[in-house]
């Protein structure tokens, strides 16, 4: 959690993924379809059939030219004043539902879309002919148009919706975190974790802002369980191990305000790193904190598939205290930076450093600058990025831009343009994982090089980011300093060769 040395003025423009406004936007849009639709349709009855005609004269699909002074399918004839106040009050109770939803989203704005533009459609005629054309004549159904059928459809896929919703369990009072002797359970999964102690983790369910849809269950594990997989936390309920108010449920069920859930969850293993001899460049040194122009490739702590060879790795075999600082699992790491970013860092040395280095990224203190090759020019010059990030739900390997992620800040500022390519400079203002890489690819200007987010070009064998220069307070003096990582040479080389 970096804060920019390159504050953003009032008149920079924000670029913005995809937030919950888009959604109100589709249901907007089936609505103003549907309506268009339904007055057009009804125009050209009104301009090409005369009242009371047909086309075909007969058979069992006509189109028939009616008036209709009551409801869908001639109910409540004349008492337009009536449906025109019920029809105004039917919009208000649907908005006034979406706006209070738990559904599943997408199929929740079609139904309601489909059900106010329908609403919005017949409300049109009451109020300007004082009834509603109807065209559609179906063997002995009554008379009806484009506005009925398609409230109808919508209100068939709400029922659908309640319908195919897992039953939730009743809800009793939640039991005592306890420890599960691990020869009572046994566990089959991921090799890396370790399977010999089990613990039970109860959690309390708190839904997410109004707009945000709520989490499904085996999602809501994987985002507070880190060490577990979607499909592991899936295995896990399928197994029973997971209960939702003290009954087993389905994956998929949409949580709700106050659920009690329950684990039996394996804890991941961790790798407690040993001194190695590799080769790393040292900035500066004192008894609190080093500062490391980190190579590319280098993996910063040990972690599953990197148990060796990374810098927490080469540090200990030159700092044996590193050991006893901070995390014993990654001693000293007070930010991260990806294996394939390059640059500088710091690392704390005592548990000084740490405490005041850990406090300054808290508060938003210490300034991080990159430097970053992306594909195409970015308009504006210089600007935001805002957009919530989370683990990809389709591939927990990635990060994503995610409804119900963390808040997550870019601030760019282009410092040279090329044909197709841009080098920017990039200042954080918040830490997430691979923050700067799924932000820029979110715009639609992936880092060059980035292979996992869209990236890949045939000039580089790596992302082109750089971690240029890094800005804190000395924990013994208080005294800011800075410290500048000049670029390396296959980056220097891939703008040669753009120039």
């Amino acid at each position: 959690m970096e804060q920019s040395s390159l504050p953003p003025t009032d008149s920079q423009e924000e670029h913005r993924t995809k937030q919950p406004w888009v959604h109100d936007i589709y249901l907007v849009a089936v609505l103003v379809t549907v309506f268009i639709l339904d007055q057009v349709t009804k125009e050209l009855v009104r301009n090409r059939i005369v009242f009371g005609g047909s086309i075909p004269n007969d058979g069992f699909f006509r189109l028939t030219h009616t008036f209709n002074t009551g409801s869908a399918f001639g109910f409540f004839t004349d008492q337009t004043a009536f449906l025109t106040v019920s029809s105004f009050a039917g919009i208000a109770v649907l908005i006034i539902f979406y706006r209070h939803q738990t559904l599943p989203g997408m199929w929740l704005r079609t139904s309601l879309g489909l059900q106010l533009g329908g609403a919005a459609g017949n409300l049109a005629d009451r109020i300007t002919l004082g009834g509603v054309t109807d065209f559609i004549d179906i063997g002995r159904w009554p008379v009806f148009n484009l506005a009925d059928a398609s409230i109808v459809l919508g209100i068939s896929s709400l029922a659908w919706l309640f319908l195919s919703m897992p039953k939730r369990p009743a809800a009793i009072e939640p039991t005592k975190q306890q420890n599960i002797p691990s020869s009572t359970l046994e566990f089959s999964g991921d090799p890396s974790v370790d399977y010999t102690t089990n613990q039970c983790v109860s959690l309390t369910y708190e839904k997410p802002p109004m707009e945000t849809p709520p989490d499904r269950l085996d999602n809501y594990l994987v985002k507070t369980q880190p060490h577990l997989t979607r499909s592991q936390a899936q295995r896990l309920i399928k197994e029973g191990k997971v209960s939702l108010n003290g009954t087993v449920a389905k994956a998929s069920l949409r949580l709700r305000s106050g659920d009690q859930i329950q684990l039996i969850s394996p804890p991941p293993t961790s790798y407690k790193p040993s001194a190695e001899e590799i080769p790393v460049n040292l900035l500066f040194t004192d008894i609190n904190l080093v500062v490391v122009d980190k190579s590319p490739g280098l993996t910063v702590h040990p972690a599953p598939g990197h148990p060796t060879g990374t810098l927490v790795n080469a540090l200990l075999a030159r700092f044996p205290e590193l050991a006893d600082v901070g995390d014993i699992f990654r001693p000293g790491i007070v930010h991260r930076l990806d294996a394939d970013t390059s640059g500088v860092m710091v690392v704390a040395r005592s548990n000084l450093g740490f405490e005041v280095l850990s406090k300054q990224i808290r508060e938003h203190t210490i300034s991080k600058i990159y430097l970053g090759l992306v594909i195409g020019n970015p308009v504006p010059a210089e600007g935001l990025i805002k957009a919530p990030l989370g683990r990809d739900p389709h591939n927990r390997k990635r990060m994503a831009v995610v409804e119900d992620g963390r808040q997550a800040t870019t601030h760019y500022k282009v410092l040279e343009n090329f044909k197709g390519f841009s080098l920017l400079e990039i200042a954080p203002q918040t830490g997430r994982t691979h923050q700067i890489r799924v932000h820029l690819s979110s715009v639609g200007h992936p880092i060059a090089g980035d292979q996992v987010y869209g990236g890949t070009v045939p000039f580089l064998q790596r992302q082109f980011l750089h971690s240029h220069k890094l800005g804190f307070h000395m924990p013994t003096n208080d005294e800011y300093v800075e410290f500048i990582s000049d670029l390396t040479d296959d980056l220097k080389e891939a703008l040669t060769g753009l120039k």
